[in-house]
């Protein structure tokens, strides 16, 4: 339950940040090269905590 929230609350940013970027008076290529960059960002920072989150799992099942 408690990673539930996590993740509806990530996606709830997510979500405001793109339609924020949607919303400004920009070119439509600026707009789409925010988002990839946001896009990319946030996923890079899914990869990190994916990874950090498996060393402690392999760290873990080695102590067993």
């Amino acid at each position: 339950m408690k990673g539930s929230c996590f993740f509806a609350m990530l996606g709830g940013m997510v979500l405001g940040s793109v339609i924020t970027l949607l919303a400004t008076p920009k070119s439509g290529a600026e707009v789409r090269g925010q988002i990839k960059d946001l896009v990319n960002r946030e996923a890079r920072k899914v990869r990190d905590k994916y990874h950090e989150v498996e060393g402690k799992a392999e760290e873990a099942a080695a102590k067993k």
